[in-house]
C-alpha cells in the first residue's frame, strides 16, 4: 500500500505531530520539473513513478491553445463529415487561455475502481450499469457454451444478470473505463475522492500539449490502414475504429500527449465541469460542403444546461477524435462510450472545500465567497492493490474573501460567516462526526444588564433559535401564577354561591379575600428550560465561534479565548498542531489538536479581526498510514429481487 500526503504550504505544523520536514512544496517542485521534462520529450513522459496523488501526473501551466479557426476547418478533410460541423462550429474560435498547473489521471477511471467506490460508500452499482455489465457476462458465457444458446439465445441471461447483480466485473474489463455513469454519479465519485472533473480547457490542454496538436500524438491521424473508405486507428495510436467497446487502457503507448496522459482521445468521452457555452468571438461556420451547397451555415447548438465531452470514443474516426471537439450532452445521459477522469488542483484543500459548497445548506456562495487561494490543508492518500485509489484522509479550512464589517448581535440569527471547514475525521473537542461545516462568528449580547437573573444562554436547536431560556422560564412562571389566582378565585366564589344565610355566605367571602392571592404577589420557583435532543446553548456575555453542518444545523460553538483583538493588517490561514497526552483520570485520549489562526481582510477601516479555531481530533488519525476501513459487505439481495432495466441513453455524434 502506498501513501502520498500534501501539506499545505501555508501551514505551520509541529514536526512532533507529523515528523521530519513536509515533502510536499519540494514534491510539488519535483513534479513540475518532470512534467516540463516530458513536455519537451514524450517518449520519457512514462519513465518512472508517478509523482503526485495516486495515479495522476502533473500537468504543469502555460498557455493552451484551445480550439480551431474557421480556415482550418474549411481547408481539412473535417468538412467532409456535415453531420459533424454544427458540432465543428461550437470550437471557434481558435484562441489561447492561460492555464494553472493541475493534477490528472493518467488513464481514465476503471471498472475495478469505480467497484471498490461502490463499495468503500455502501452502494451497488445503478441498473444502467448493472445491465451493461450483465450484457458482457452474457457474451462471456455464450462464448464459453455455445450449445447452451442453440435453441435459447437467451439462455445465459439470468445467469448474467445475477453475476452483474452481485457486483461482478465481466471478464476483462475489469480495467476498461467505467462507462454508463452519468454527470451527477461521476459528481459523487469525486466527493468521496477529494478530486475534481477537469475543465474542457484543462482536458484539451492536457491533451494538446503546449504546441497545440490536433491529436494527443500528433497532427496527422494514422493512415496505415484503411477501411470502408475511412481512415482508421492504428494500434499505436488508440484503439482501432469498430472495437466492440471500452478497451483496457493505456496499451497504446503512441497515443500518450505530450505530459504523459493516456487516452485522452479514443476509447471513451470524458465528462468535464464545463457548460456547452460558445467561446469569446465565436461566429456561425460558413462554407461550402461536398453536398455542393455555397455559404452553408452550420450553428453551434450550444445550451447552458448541458456538460461538454471531449476525446470522442472508440466507435469514432478522425473528426471524432479531435482534441478540440466539443460534445454537448445533458447531466443525465448514460452510454456505453461515456466514462470520466478526475483532476485535482495543485494547492492542497481545495476540491475538497469546492466539492462541498453546493450540499452546505448553512452557506451562501453569493453572500459569503471564499478565498480558496488561502485554503489551508493537510491530505493524505491511499494506494491500494493494482495502483487503485482506496480513501484519503483531509483537515482543510478556506476563509471568507473578505470579512463584512461585524454586526453586534442582540440576536443569534445574525452571524458572520467566516469560512467553510472539512474533515474526514471525528471531532473530540468538540464532539462532532466527519463532515463539511460552515464556519460562522457569533458576537456577544451588547446589552450591559440581563432583562433575568438567568438570561445568558444562547440557544439553538436545528437552524431555529429556540426562545431565551430565562424568557420562557419567565412566561411560563407568570402564566402558572395566573392560572393558580383564577383558579383561587373561582373556588371561593363556586363555595360562597353555595353557602345559605347572611352570616354564612358573609363568612364565606372573608374567607374567599384571605385565600386570593393577589395576581402581582404572585410568585414560581425557576423553571428549567427543557432542551430537545440534539440542542445546543452557549453563554451569551462571549464571542463564539458556531460550526454548522450540511442541513444549516448549528452543531457546536466553541468560545474565543479573549476579546476580539485588533491587528495590524490581515494574515493568510495557518494552521498549528500540537499533541495532547491522554489523562487516564479524567477519561481524556490522546489527542491532536489542530489550531486554524487566520486574519481575513475587512470592510472596517484600519481594523483587521483576528480569529483562532481550535480542533481536537484522536491523535494520529491524520498522519496514519492505514486507509480508512471499508463498511460491512451488504447483505445478499432476496431470490426475487426485480432485475435492473435496461437505461435509455441520450444520444451523441457518432461517425
Amino acid at each position: 500500500m502506498g501513501v502520498f500526503k500534501r501539506v499545505s504550504i501555508l501551514s505551520i505544523v509541529v514536526p512532533s505531530l507529523f515528523g521530519g520536514a513536509l515533502a510536499w512544496p519540494a514534491d510539488q517542485e519535483t513534479a513540475t520539473a518532470k512534467a516540463d521534462k516530458n513536455a519537451a520529450d514524450p517518449a520519457s513522459a512514462d519513465s518512472g513513478a508517478s509523482t503526485g496523488p495516486v495515479g495522476m501526473k502533473l500537468i504543469p501551466a502555460g498557455k493552451a491553445v484551445i480550439g480551431m479557426s474557421a480556415d482550418e476547418i474549411k481547408n481539412s478533410r473535417h468538412k467532409e463529415n456535415p453531420q459533424y460541423l454544427n458540432i465543428l462550429a461550437g470550437a471557434q474560435p481558435r484562441h489561447e487561455e492561460q492555464v494553472e498547473a493541475f493534477y490528472l489521471d493518467q488513464r481514465e477511471v476503471t471498472n475495478r475502481q469505480w467497484k471498490y467506490y461502490l463499495d468503500a460508500t455502501g452502494q451497488t452499482a445503478s441498473p444502467d450499469l448493472v445491465k451493461y455489465w450483465a450484457d458482457g457476462w452474457m457474451s462471456i458465457l455464450n462464448a464459453k457454451d455455445p450449445k447452451s444458446i442453440a435453441t435459447d439465445p437467451q439462455a445465459n441471461a439470468p445467469a448474467a444478470l445475477k453475476l452483474a447483480e452481485e457486483g461482478k466485473i465481466p471478464e476483462g474489463l475489469e480495467d476498461a473505463p467505467v462507462v454508463m455513469v452519468s454527470y451527477d454519479e461521476v459528481q459523487g465519485f469525486c466527493r468521496w475522492a477529494r478530486r475534481r472533473l477537469p475543465t474542457e480547457i484543462e482536458h484539451e490542454f492536457a491533451a494538446r500539449g503546449p504546441t497545440g496538436l490536433l491529436y494527443p500524438w500528433g497532427n496527422e491521424f494514422d493512415t496505415k490502414e484503411k477501411k470502408g473508405g475511412e481512415l482508421a486507428i492504428s494500434e499505436t495510436t488508440t484503439f482501432p475504429r469498430g472495437s466492440r467497446g471500452p478497451q483496457p487502457m493505456g496499451g497504446r503507448d503512441g497515443g500518450a500527449s505530450a505530459f504523459g496522459i493516456h487516452d485522452l482521445s479514443g476509447n471513451v468521452w470524458e465528462w468535464t465541469s464545463s457548460r456547452y457555452e460558445a467561446y469569446k468571438d465565436y461566429k456561425d461556420l460558413v462554407l461550402q460542403t461536398k453536398r455542393g451547397k455555397e455559404g452553408e451555415r452550420f450553428v453551434a447548438p450550444f445550451n447552458k444546461l448541458e456538460y461538454v465531452l471531449r476525446g470522442g470514443s472508440f466507435n469514432l474516426g478522425s473528426t471524432g477524435l479531435l482534441s478540440a471537439l466539443r460534445q454537448p450532452a445533458p447531466a443525465q445521459t448514460w452510454m456505453n462510450d461515456v466514462g470520466f477522469r478526475t483532476a485535482k488542483s495543485v494547492q492542497p484543500g481545495i476540491d475538497a472545500i469546492r466539492n462541498q459548497l453546493s450540499l452546505l445548506a448553512s452557506y451562501n456562495a453569493s453572500n459569503d465567497p471564499l478565498d480558496l487561494k488561502s485554503t489551508v490543508a493537510i491530505e493524505r492518500e491511499y494506494t491500494g492493490e493494482h495502483g487503485l485509489f482506496i480513501g484519503s484522509r483531509e483537515f482543510a479550512f478556506a476563509p471568507i474573501a473578505k470579512l463584512p464589517k461585524l454586526r453586534i448581535m442582540a440576536e443569534p440569527a445574525s452571524t458572520t460567516t467566516l469560512g467553510v471547514l472539512v474533515v474526514s475525521e471525528s471531532i473530540v473537542n468538540p464532539g462532532i462526526p466527519p463532515g463539511a461545516y460552515t464556519v460562522k462568528f457569533h458576537a456577544k449580547n451588547p446589552k450591559e444588564k440581563p432583562l433575568y437573573p438567568a438570561d445568558d444562554l444562547w440557544v439553538y436547536h436545528g437552524s431555529h433559535h429556540l426562545k431565551r431560556a430565562a424568557d420562557q422560564a419567565a412566561a411560563d412562571a407568570k402564566a402558572a401564577a395566573k392560572k393558580a389566582v383564577d383558579d383561587a378565585k373561582k373556588a371561593a366564589k363556586e363555595k360562597a354561591k353555595g353557602a345559605k344565610g347572611g352570616k354564612r355566605e358573609k363568612e364565606e367571602e372573608e374567607v374567599a379575600e384571605v385565600e386570593e392571592p393577589a395576581a402581582e404577589e404572585a410568585t414560581a420557583p425557576t423553571p428549567v428550560l427543557e432542551l430537545p435532543e440534539g440542542s445546543i446553548q452557549f453563554d451569551k456575555t462571549r464571542d463564539h465561534v458556531v460550526l454548522w453542518s450540511y442541513r444549516g444545523t448549528a452543531v457546536a460553538a466553541l468560545p474565543l479565548k479573549d476579546d476580539l483583538k485588533d491587528t495590524a493588517k490581515p494574515e493568510k490561514p495557518s494552521l498549528k498542531t500540537e499533541k495532547v497526552l491522554a489523562d487516564g483520570v479524567r477519561k481524556i485520549p490522546a489527542l491532536d489538536r489542530i489550531t486554524v489562526r487566520f486574519v481575513p481582510e475587512t470592510e472596517m477601516k484600519g481594523k483587521a479581526v483576528a480569529f483562532e479555531l481550535p480542533l481536537s481530533i484522536e491523535q494520529g488519525k491524520l498522519d496514519s498510514n492505514e486507509p480508512p476501513t471499508l463498511p460491512k459487505p451488504k447483505a445478499e439481495k432476496p431470490a426475487d429481487a426485480k432485475p435492473a432495466e435496461a437505461a435509455k441513453p441520450a444520444g451523441a455524434a457518432k461517425n
